[in-house]
């Protein structure tokens, strides 16, 4: 999957399949995560946020998605 680098102290980078409804992050310290049934509407706040972590935080982390590492 593409990402795209973004301005953030905790994410490097963030990509989107529309298709599996999947968002990729990655971290700053180099992990990767996929989060699943994740609205493309979600990928989009997160790239126009101001503060990307503190969205990150509030639009995927705590909404209980299903993820795993890659």
């Amino acid at each position: 999957m593409d990402r795209q680098a973004v301005d953030s102290s905790m994410i490097r980078s963030l990509g989107y399949n529309p298709e599996g409804q999947i968002l990729e992050v990655e971290f700053v310290k180099g992990q990767v995560y996929q989060y699943e049934g994740v609205p493309v509407e979600v990928f989009d706040t997160l790239i126009d946020s101001d503060s990307i972590g503190k969205a990150f935080s509030q639009h995927v982390r705590s909404q209980g998605y299903a993820y795993k590492q890659v």
